[in-house]
Parts: structure tokens; C-alpha cells; sequence
């Protein structure tokens, strides 16, 4: 039966195409990294070289931690997902224990960047949701879920995982929503054309208000500017989105006539054409 993450992964695009939202574009990359003797590797990197990359992890000051020319790869439909985790198992690094005949002996940790895109009351929204999968050496680990024998035999390996399993429960996630900056400055930006409008329609309206001339000259002025910021800055995010997609596209294409390639760093993949 598919394991957790494969099950996860056509969840994903199981609710995709179930959304019927034909305003909402979506965009998939994915990348897979493991740890083996405190070393960094990554498992979607061609074979000729891979071994001389020691990939090295990164603090960012506001997206945390991240490893470095970690190749991420683009990937259209659930069995684009299936075709590159099947390809960084096959580099991962086994070994045979009592419990398994091939083991993983390497912690690996596969990768989720799933990007929704769409406008709302006539304003862009994007949101990124970054998903870890990480499946420990001889374990799998998403929310909690580790795998153990009721043989003698493997007492000391059932063992060691409930300890683990107990360390881990002390681990708090902290949630953050990821959004590009020029959706969250075009947010504000309305949030302070809608300030200024209620604010010069009280004082025309009501003449309550206590603006001089010049007061409301600089408002009016500073309206009209933001006006035409946020017109520049949707454009430019439109532009942005639609360029990516055709890149994704020409991507796709290419693999169907030359198969899974590489473009910049960046692996297109598009399965389930055979």
C-alpha cells in the first residue's frame, strides 16, 4: 500500500482538481535532501557529480533555516510527484537491519512548495504553503507516526523509537502565513486608499471635517498615488504569474519531447504521458 507521503501528495492534487475554482492557478515544486553522516545531499541531483555536493544549511533572518543550491523541480500532476520520489529513494542510502532488509540509514526530508494564485474583490491574492515530509532513518515521521515490532528480536530498535517518539512530542510548531510582498503592499495600500476616501467624502460631504486646502490638496495627491502604485504593482504581479506559468508550460513540453531535463538548475517534470 502507498505510504503516507504518496497518500498526502494525491490528496493534494485530489483537491485541486475537485475545486472547480476556475479563478485559482496553482504551481507545484518539490525538492528531496537527505542527512547521512552529518552530511547534506541532495536526491533529485544527477548522478554524475552528486557526490561531490555537500550542501550547506542556511539561516535565513525571516524564512529560517534553508540548504543551499538545493534544487527544486516543477511538477504538474501527482504522478510527476510519485516519478521524482521514486527517483530520490532510489539515491537514498540503505542498509540492512533486522527489522528491514533495506533500511534507510539516511534522514530524508522531502518537500512541498505549493503556490496558489488568484485575484480577490478584484485584488491579487498569493499564498505559498511550504510542507515538510520527513522520514527519519528507519522511521517515518509526518504528524507523529513511527513504526515498531512486538518481536524480541527487535527489542533495542522498538526501543530506541519510543524514545524518540517521546523526545519529539516536546517539539511546538509556530505557523506562519507566506505571502509575496507585493500582494501584502498592494493589501495595504487599498486598506489606505479606502482611509483617504471616507476621509475627503466626510469633509466634502459634511464639512465636519477640519482639512485646509492645502491638507486636502496633499490627500488628493497622495490618493491619486496610490492609486496608480497599486495599478503598477497588480500589473507586474499578473505579468509575473502569467511569464511563470508559460515557463512551466515550455517546460512540460520539452519533457514530452526529450524527456525530464534540466533548465537553469531547475528539473521540469510532467508524467503520466505513457
Amino acid at each position: 500500500a502507498p505510504g503516507l507521503i504518496p497518500r498526502i501528495c494525491q490528496g493534494l492534487y485530489a483537491r485541486m482538481e475537485s475545486s472547480g475554482d476556475d479563478k485559482t492557478e496553482f504551481r507545484t515544486e518539490v525538492s528531496y535532501l537527505e542527512i547521512y553522516n552529518e552530511r547534506v545531499g541532495d536526491l533529485l541531483r544527477p548522478a554524475k557529480g552528486r557526490e561531490k555536493f555537500n550542501l550547506k544549511v542556511r539561516e535565513h533572518p525571516k524564512e529560517g533555516p534553508y540548504v543551499q543550491d538545493l534544487t527544486k523541480h516543477v511538477v504538474k500532476d501527482y504522478e510527476g510527484i510519485g516519478n521524482l520520489m521514486e527517483e530520490g529513494n532510489t539515491n537514498r542510502t540503505v542498509a540492512s537491519t533486522n527489522m528491514n532488509d533495506v533500511s534507510s540509514r539516511s534522514h530524508a526530508i522531502f518537500t512541498i512548495l505549493f503556490t496558489q494564485a488568484k485575484f480577490y474583490t478584484d485584488m491579487p491574492s498569493e499564498t505559498v504553503s511550504k510542507i515538510h515530509l520527513v522520514d527519519l532513518a528507519g522511521r517515518l515521521v509526518t504528524l507523529m507516526t513511527n513504526s515498531i515490532s512486538p518481536a524480541d528480536v527487535n527489542y533495542s530498535e522498538t526501543l530506541s523509537t519510543l524514545r524518540y517518539a517521546n523526545r519529539a512530542k516536546n517539539i511546538i510548531n509556530k505557523p506562519t502565513v507566506n505571502e509575496d510582498p507585493n500582494v501584502r503592499l498592494i493589501r495595504e495600500l487599498r486598506a489606505e486608499i479606502d482611509r483617504l476616501k471616507v476621509l475627503l467624502q466626510a469633509h466634502g460631504q459634511d464639512g465636519v471635517g477640519e482639512l485646509g486646502a492645502a491638507e486636502e490638496s496633499q490627500m488628493t495627491e497622495k490618493l491619486h498615488e496610490n492609486e496608480a502604485r497599486v495599478e503598477e504593482l497588480t500589473k507586474n504581479w499578473t505579468s509575473k504569474w502569467r511569464e511563470t506559468q508559460k515557463i512551466i508550460e515550455e517546460r512540460a513540453l520539452g519533457f514530452r519531447l526529450r524527456g525530464s531535463f534540466f533548465f537553469n538548475g531547475v528539473r521540469a517534470s510532467s508524467f503520466g504521458l505513457h
